[in-house]
């Protein structure tokens, strides 16, 4: 198996996308909630590109409609990436659901209402209907966190959903490094059809990447296996 970019053009998307989560985590308070959060950092992203030494990086968003997608998928919207390398040519999705944690305090003490924990374990298990490659991204004053979605999927919903009990990873990480390269993302052109088009899921955040580098032999990344792990036990 191969990585679809080396490790080299992973980091330099995940600083992009680090760099524009931090802007929009300093504006926290003027978003005001998810919708207007991930709209700011749709557009912090659209700002940043590489075109660089045959690497070209590029970020698209578009807001669609909450009620006639939202309520089919369980999803905010899904992250979109196309991935073209002189070898491979592939698009490949993940559906989020965002929640914005408010409060200064240590982030895995952040807490939900009993309400909105209970809204969210509803909403990852409809999203995990239509992929299991489905995550949870938390916007808090200290940076954007991806959690796998099946964490929140258990019987009992969780008020504290960034908890020891949960692994979590920056979205520079998740969707800078890990869905770029070929081993996140889901291929079913269905889901990748919905995630493209209008009505069919609400937001869409995509990422092309043109590389005039080869794939690159594959290498084991073990955060990346524990996090997936994680996520199915829930109990690590």
């Amino acid at each position: 198996m191969t990585f679809l970019i080396d490790t080299e053009i992973q980091r330099r998307i995940a600083a992009l996308i680090e760099t524009a989560a931090t802007q929009v985590i300093g504006q926290l308070a003027s978003h005001g909630n998810e919708e207007g959060l991930t709209s700011a950092l749709g557009n912090a992203l659209m700002q940043r590109s590489i075109n660089s030494n045959g690497l070209q990086v590029d970020f698209r968003y578009r807001q669609q409609n909450k009620i006639t997608e939202e309520p089919h998928s369980g999803a905010d919207g899904g992250f979109l990436v196309r991935v073209k390398t002189p070898d491979a040519s592939i698009e490949k999705v993940a559906l989020f659901q965002a929640k914005l944690l408010g409060g200064y305090d240590d982030v895995r003490t952040l807490s939900m209402s009993t309400a909105d924990a209970e809204r969210l374990k509803k909403q990852v298990t409809d999203m995990l209907k239509h992929t299991g490659e489905s995550v949870a991204v938390f916007y808090t004053w200290k940076n954007i966190y991806v959690v796998d979605a099946s964490d929140y999927s258990a019987r009992n919903a969780s008020r504290l959903p960034l908890s020891q009990k949960h692994r979590l990873i920056t979205l520079g990480t998740y969707l800078g490094k890990w869905l770029p390269r070929c081993t996140k993302g889901d291929l079913n052109r269905d889901i990748v059809t919905k995630v493209k088009h209008v009505d069919g899921f609400k937001h869409g955040l995509s990422l092309d990447v043109i590389s005039q580098r080869p794939s690159v032999s594959w290498e084991e990344d073990r955060a990346e296996d524990a996090w997936r792990q994680k996520g199915k036990s829930g109990k690590k």
